[in-house]
């Protein structure tokens, strides 16, 4: 039996809106508002499924192996934080002027 190997894959900047937008455009249709946004596309290391699961396990559990390994090959990134929340809050909200 020939080895099954997996390459995780991961878009960045990538949105259910320009997938639509596009596939309009190229339909035809006026996107409205939907433009063509650059995305990046990042690769891992091919990755032997046996390596990472048992046959013998749940598909629960397989589920979560490979969820697992791919959460550790693309770290989620940290939360953005807006520079307004830095300013006092009467002055975001625009009570501080005047």
């Amino acid at each position: 039996m020939r080895d099954v190997y997996l390459v995780p894959m991961r878009e960045e900047g990538s949105t259910n809106s320009h997938v639509y937008g596009a596939l309009r455009r190229l339909d035809g249709q006026s996107g409205g508002d939907a433009r063509l946004a650059p995305i990046r596309v990042r690769f891992g290391e091919p990755r032997r499924l046996a390596d990472l699961v048992d046959a013998a396990q749940s598909p629960r559990a397989i589920s979560a192996c490979l969820q697992a390994d791919y959460e550790a090959t693309f770290p989620r990134p940290r939360a953005r934080v807006f520079r307004w929340i830095r300013l006092p809050w009467r002055v975001a909200w625009g009570r501080g002027r005047g």
